[in-house]
């Protein structure tokens, strides 16, 4: 079903780097690639950061690596 997300990407010290979507989806399967960038498009060092989707019906976080 049709629903709001919010897609965003943090550093190790919880500092938010980029959004990669808000906003509504249409129902179905979506893809969001990160190209390892911050909101400014400046390239990221290789490590270790967070995706953290935010729907109505909660959030989850998963850790992602960024390898250069």
């Amino acid at each position: 079903e049709e629903a709001h997300l919010s897609l965003e990407i943090y550093n190790l010290k919880g500092q938010k780097v980029c959004t990669l979507h808000e906003g509504e989806l249409p129902e179905g399967n979506h893809s969001f690639p990160w190209l390892g960038r911050d909101q400014d498009g400046k390239a990221l060092g290789s490590g270790i950061y967070f995706l953290k989707a935010k729907t109505a019906d909660g959030v989850q976080v998963k850790k992602i690596t960024l390898i250069r």
